[in-house]
């Protein structure tokens, strides 16, 4: 910063006209250039707030109209397509990221468990820096562990654990984490 105020105190303003005078194409390029990055990052921030906006509206009315569905069966089979859509169609969206999660909470539920390690681990994969990157790292875990499959369930939710420093989810994964222990016989 100090070398910079030397230049500056060093520069006339006659000098600076000569040396914009010479310079104007690579100045004019320079700022051609910035005004294209610009306008092409203002871009792109629309089309991506367009994008979470289309998937979250998908989401809200996927809710809707599942909620008119007559049995639970039915609505469950229903609210289960309709989370695949959404997942596929909005992949890399928030929208997208709750899709999976939700679903992959119902194939648990519904004791589909290989098909909710996916959508799951989908999630872990895909949005590594998303808000329930935790939630789905222990709901994939949880699958695992369910297919008896205790030692992926280990790997799943230690790796959790290292990641998810400070999120307040850790607690429920190092709980899980020493039931897998205990069913590998390790006491330790």
């Amino acid at each position: 910063m100090a070398r910079i105020a030397e230049l500056l105190r060093g520069i006339s303003l006659p000098d600076l006209v000569v040396a914009i005078q010479r310079n104007w194409r690579a100045i004019v390029a320079g700022l051609a250039l910035a005004l294209v990055g610009l306008g092409a990052w203002a871009g792109y921030d629309w089309y991506q707030a367009r994008r979470e906006g289309e998937a979250t509206q998908a989401l809200i009315q996927a809710f809707g109209e599942v909620r008119k569905v007559e049995g639970a069966k039915e609505r469950d089979e229903a609210l289960l397509k309709e989370l695949r859509r959404i997942a596929e169609q909005h992949a890399g969206t928030q929208g997208g990221g709750e899709a999976l999660v939700r679903l992959g909470h119902l194939l648990y539920e519904a004791g589909k468990f290989d098909e909710a390690r996916e959508a799951f681990g989908a999630y872990v994969r895909d949005y590594a820096r998303g808000p329930r990157r935790l939630t789905a790292a222990i709901g994939k875990a949880y699958a695992e562990e369910s297919k008896g499959d205790l030692a992926a369930a280990e790997k799943t939710l230690a790796g959790a654990i290292d990641r998810g420093k400070g999120d307040p989810l850790v607690g429920e994964a190092q709980v899980g984490l020493a039931k897998v222990y205990e069913g590998l016989k390790k006491p330790d």
